[in-house]
């Protein structure tokens, strides 16, 4: 998105490297170069981190009450009543399944 793009023009200033277009240089040599991730990645990587510590959390937890019902992983949205619409992206329903791509699981 918009912060990719952001961080691989300030990487490649940082890295005296012309854009793309002129030095034939790819987003993918640029982050290799300096040796960092996509602030995306880190983002999601911080994400889950957090989702994991909360998911083993005790169920006494501030936040672990708030995420999920009880000693289950069920999502607290998962038993609201749906509103007209398209239905909302929701942080715990999107980390378990990005979880359990990346991971593996059910």
């Amino acid at each position: 998105g918009a912060s990719h793009g952001r961080q691989i023009r300030c990487l490649r200033v940082v890295l005296g490297i012309s854009p793309a277009y002129f030095s034939r240089v790819s987003n993918c040599t640029v982050f290799q170069r300096a040796s960092v991730m996509p602030l995306s990645e880190q983002i999601r990587k911080q994400q889950l981190a957090l989702f994991g510590r909360v998911a083993r959390a005790s169920e006494g937890d501030p936040l672990r009450r708030d995420t999920f019902y009880g000693a289950q992983l069920e999502p607290c949205v998962s038993r609201c009543i749906r509103r007209v619409g398209r239905p909302r992206l929701d942080w715990t329903t999107g980390l378990l399944q990005e979880g359990a791509a990346r991971f593996g699981g059910a």
